[in-house]
């Protein structure tokens, strides 16, 4: 496999994969296993509701991932390019650390006792920092515009 677009495409759906095992084996293991967690039987809306939120946030990150990939695509050869390709690992990894989090910050808002009072300052922080990351992404720590 000496594609470089084989090999990305390769990376991608492992990562997908993986992903998807994960969510399942989360689901699974709180569900069923954890004493703590675990509950009456699974419902249809929770089935539904737990794969809207893992395509949701597959499609969310395959997104990002696409337009953070474009140099290496459109300019393949240059320095941005080059330097793309050695942080694409690392850019896989700390899209799908996002993705976790958001899904634990769902599964925290679900199971806590209290959890129904996280929802509104939680979606208040999100849109706050979407809108900060959207007027000044210069200006937050870790991002570059351009």
């Amino acid at each position: 496999m000496t594609d470089p677009a084989a090999r990305r495409r390769s990376i991608l759906w492992r990562t997908r994969f993986a992903n998807l095992f994960g969510a399942v084996m989360a689901f699974v293991y709180f569900r069923f296993i954890d004493p703590v967690t675990s509950g009456p039987g699974v419902t249809w809306i929770e089935i539904v509701f737990s794969a809207a939120a893992v395509t949701a946030l597959m499609i969310i990150g395959a997104r990002f991932n696409a337009r953070w990939a474009v140099p290496m695509l459109t300019q393949p050869g240059s320095a941005e390019a080059r330097r793309r390709a050695l942080l694409f690992p690392w850019a896989m990894a700390g899209s799908t650390l996002a993705a976790w989090v958001v899904a634990g910050v769902i599964f925290a808002e679900k199971v806590f006792p209290y959890g129904a009072r996280l929802t509104r300052p939680l979606a208040v922080a999100f849109i706050a920092l979407g809108i900060w990351i959207a007027l000044a992404p210069g200006s937050v720590p870790g991002l570059k515009e351009g």
